[in-house]
C-alpha cells in the first residue's frame, strides 16, 4: 500500500496534558492512532518529541514515504526504524509508534481484518489456540502517580482468570489435537459459547466489588491518581497491602447467579458445545473416535477447496452451486432445499429449509455475509434436534480465511444408540468441561518503582516485610542499572518484573537475560516506538520463559490499540488500570470485544 497522506494531530490526554494523534491515507482508506505518555520513565526510553518538533519533520517524511508500496505492516516500521535514529530522536517514538499503529490498521481494513488478527497473521501465525491473558490490577496508588505519603507506586491484585488460559490449552492439546492435525485450523472447545467472556465478566464484577468495599474501608479523605488507582494517606508502604490481603483472604468465591447479557456478535473458528451437551463428546475424543470424523474431513476439503478457488465474493447461492457439483463428483449423498420444520420455544415453525443434508448424518449450513451471529447458531441447532442427525457444520466465505463451526447434537448420545455404538460410552462421572468459572483467585504485588524514590530505604527489610505479607511479584525492585539485585531477589522467591530495567528494549533485555535478573517484564511499546520492536523484544521474553505484561502509562488516550497487540502477540497478563475511568474502561471494553469472538 502506498501512503497517500501522514498528518499529525495534537490530543490531550487522561492527565489533561499534551500528546499526539497519528492519522495515515493509504488506499482511500483513513487510520489514526493516538500515543499515551508516561510519567515515570526509566533513562533507557526512546526520546519522544513534541507536537511542534515533529511537524517540522513531517514534510520530509513524507515526501519519502509516497514513493514506496508497503506490503505489509513490518516493512513500513523498518522505513520508521532506519529514519528516526537510534533512539528515535530524529523522528519521536511517540511519532513512529502513531504512524505503526495506524498504517497496520489500514493494512488490516483492506483485508477486512481486526488489527489483532492481522498482526496474527503478520507475526505469529498461531492458530492453533487462544491464550487468554491476565490481569494485573493496580488497586492502590502511591509514588509520582499519587498525592500521597506512599513510597511504592502500584499495589496489585493479579488473576489469570482462575485458571482458564491454562484449562484452554489443555483441552486445545488433548481434545482436539487429531482435528487440528488433519485440518490445520484454529478450532478449539469449550463448555458453552459464553464460557470465556461469561468468565470474564465475572471477574470484572467481582473487581469492582472489591473496589466498592475497598473504598468504605479505606483512611479518608479517599481521592483517584492518574491511573484511577486508590490514593491516600496511610500508616507505613506496608498498609495498602493489609487491607488487600485481608480482603482477599475473606472473599467469597462463589459464581453470581445472573450474568450480564452478551452481544449478538460472533467472529472465531471453533467448535460449539452447547451448554446440556454430556460428557460423550470427550469420551469419544479420549478414544480418537471424533464425531463422524472421516465424513467431516471429506466435507471440509470440499469447503477449503472451494474457498481456495472461489475467493470471498460470491453470492450463497453461487457457492452452494459450486459444493454441490463437488460432493456429485466424490459421489456423496445429498440433499439440498431440505424443508423441514423446527421447534421454537413450543412453537412449531413449517417451510424451513436446510442447505445440505449430506449422507443423512451431517448438515451443512452455508453463509456468505460479513459476520455470523448467535442466531446462524441456534437456527442450525434447531435444525439438528428436529432432524435428529449428529453434527451440524456451518460455514462462512466472506471471510479471507474460511470461517467454520462445528456444532454438536446436544442428544448425540441417542444418535450413537441408536446406531449400535454404545461402546463409545463411558460413565459420565459429572464433571465439567474446561475450568470452574467461579474459581477466581488473586495474588499480590506492586511496582516498587525504585528508580523514583530518592529516600533511603533498607531494602532487605522491605523485602522481608513484603514476603511476610505474602506480595508475590515486584516491578522494578531496585533502580534501572543494579541487574544484579535484580537477580539476587530472585533467588528469595519473588516474581520480578523489568519495566525501567529493560524498558521494552532488546538489547537492554539481553543483559537482563545475562544476569538472570527477571522472570517477567513490562512491554510498553511507546519505550520503543514500533510494532516491529515491540514484537522483537515479546518474542526474546518468550524464548527465555519470561512472562509479558502489557501495560498502558499514567497519561493514556481512548484508543485501545494495546489490547489488539497483546493478543496478537500473546500476553501473560494486561495491566490497564482500574476499569473505573473512561481510557482505562476503553481497554476493558476491548478486551471484552475480542474475548466475545472465542
Amino acid at each position: 500500500m502506498k501512503i497517500e497522506d501522514i498528518k499529525v494531530n495534537k490530543i490531550l490526554d487522561s492527565r489533561g496534558e499534551w500528546t499526539i494523534e497519528v492519522e495515515i491515507i493509504s488506499d482511500g482508506i483513513k487510520e489514526k492512532a493516538s500515543v499515551p505518555s508516561g510519567k515515570s520513565k526509566g533513562s533507557y526510553e526512546a526520546i519522544s518529541l513534541s507536537y511542534e518538533e515533529i511537524q517540522n519533520n513531517l514534510k520530509q517524511i513524507l515526501n519519502e514515504v509516497k514513493n514506496i508500496d508497503f506490503q505489509t505492516s513490518k516493512e513500513f516500521d523498518q522505513f520508521l526504524i532506519e529514519r528516526a535514529g537510534k533512539n528515535k530522536e530524529k523522528l519521536g517514538a511517540n511519532f513512529t509508534l502513531g504512524a505503526s499503529i495506524a498504517f497496520a490498521r489500514a493494512l488490516a481494513k483492506k483485508e477486512g481484518l481486526e488489527l489483532w488478527e492481522y498482526l496474527t497473521e503478520e507475526y505469529t501465525k498461531q492458530h492453533e489456540k487462544f491464550y487468554v491473558p491476565g490481569l494485573v490490577l493496580n488497586i492502590i496508588g502511591g509514588g509520582v502517580h499519587s498525592k500521597n505519603n506512599l513510597d511504592f507506586q502500584e499495589y496489585w491484585l493479579i488473576t489469570d482468570l482462575g485458571g482458564l488460559q491454562r484449562g484452554l490449552t489443555r483441552i486445545d492439546k488433548t481434545r482436539i489435537n487429531h482435528e487440528l492435525d488433519e485440518l490445520n485450523t484454529n478450532e478449539f472447545a469449550i463448555n458453552s459459547y459464553n464460557s470465556i467472556c461469561d468468565k470474564f465478566e465475572i471477574l470484572l464484577a467481582k473487581i469492582l466489588e472489591i473496589i466498592n468495599k475497598l473504598e468504605e474501608k479505606l483512611p479518608k479523605p479517599l481521592g483517584r491518581n492518574d491511573e484511577g488507582a486508590f490514593c491516600t494517606n496511610f500508616s507505613d508502604n506496608y498498609e495498602p497491602f493489609v487491607y488487600l490481603k485481608e480482603f482477599i483472604d475473606n472473599y467469597p468465591n462463589d459464581r453470581p447467579n445472573k450474568l450480564p447479557e452478551s452481544s449478538d456478535r460472533i467472529d472465531s473458528t471453533r467448535i460449539i458445545r452447547p451448554n446440556n451437551l454430556p460428557e460423550l463428546y470427550d469420551q469419544i475424543n479420549s478414544n480418537e473416535k471424533l464425531v463422524l470424523k472421516d465424513l467431516s474431513y471429506k466435507l471440509m476439503h470440499i469447503l477449503f477447496d472451494v474457498h481456495n478457488k472461489l475467493g470471498t465474493s460470491f453470492k450463497e447461492e453461487q457457492y452452494k452451486n459450486a459444493i454441490a457439483d463437488y460432493l456429485s463428483k466424490l459421489g456423496l449423498k445429498f440433499e439440498r432445499e431440505k424443508e423441514i420444520s423446527a421447534d421454537f420455544k413450543g412453537l412449531i415453525i413449517k417451510g424451513l429449509r436446510v442447505d445440505f443434508i449430506i449422507e443423512n448424518k451431517i448438515i451443512l449450513e452455508v453463509k456468505s455475509k460479513p459476520l455470523l451471529t448467535r442466531e446462524d447458531l441456534r437456527q442450525v441447532l434447531r435444525y439438528l434436534k428436529s432432524l435428529n442427525l449428529p453434527l451440524a457444520i456451518l460455514v462462512n466465505f466472506k471471510k479471507k480465511k474460511l470461517e467454520y463451526k462445528r456444532i454438536i447434537n446436544p442428544n448425540i448420545a441417542d444418535y450413537f444408540k441408536n446406531e449400535g455404538s454404545e461402546k463409545l460410552f463411558g460413565h459420565d462421572s459429572g464433571s465439567s468441561f474446561g475450568p470452574d468459572s467461579g474459581n477466581i483467585t488473586f495474588q499480590l504485588g506492586a511496582d516498587i518503582a525504585a528508580n523514583q524514590i530518592n529516600k533511603n530505604l533498607n531494602w532487605d527489610e522491605v523485602y522481608a516485610k513484603l514476603k511476610d505479607l505474602e506480595v508475590i511479584y515486584l516491578e522494578d525492585p531496585f533502580k534501572e542499572d543494579e541487574f544484579e539485585n535484580f537477580a539476587n531477589l530472585r533467588k528469595q522467591g519473588f516474581k520480578v518484573i523489568g519495566d525501567d530495567l529493560t524498558v521494552t528494549n532488546v538489547e537492554r533485555l539481553k543483559i537482563a537475560l545475562e544476569k538472570n535478573s527477571v522472570d517477567g517484564v513490562i512491554v510498553k511499546p511507546n519505550q520503543v516506538g514500533t510494532i516491529l520492536e515491540t514484537f522483537e523484544f515479546v518474542k526474546l521474553a518468550k524464548e527465555n520463559n519470561l512472562f509479558t505484561i502489557f501495560s498502558h502509562r499514567s497519561g493514556e488516550t481512548n484508543d485501545h490499540w494495546l489490547i489488539d497487540l497483546g493478543i496478537a502477540f500473546k500476553a501473560d497478563f494486561f495491566k490497564i488500570g482500574s476499569p473505573v475511568q473512561g481510557e482505562r474502561v476503553a481497554k476493558y471494553n476491548r478486551l471484552r470485544e475480542i474475548l466475545e469472538k472465542f
